[in-house]
C-alpha cells in the first residue's frame, strides 16, 4: 500500500458514518469500564 492510498482509507473510515457512530457509542460507554489495574490493586489489598 502507497502512502496516498493509506491516507485515501484512513479519509474514507474516519469519515464514514458507521465509524462516528461508533466512536461516540464507545465514548459514551466508556465510563462503564472498570481499569484493569484498579481492579488488581483491589484484590490485592483485600
Amino acid at each position: 500500500m502507497s502512502a496516498d492510498g493509506l491516507v485515501a482509507a484512513v479519509g474514507e473510515v474516519l469519515s464514514s458514518p458507521r465509524y462516528r457512530e461508533a466512536a461516540r457509542q464507545a465514548a459514551a460507554s466508556v465510563a462503564e469500564v472498570a481499569d484493569p489495574v484498579e481492579v488488581c490493586h483491589r484484590a490485592l489489598a483485600g
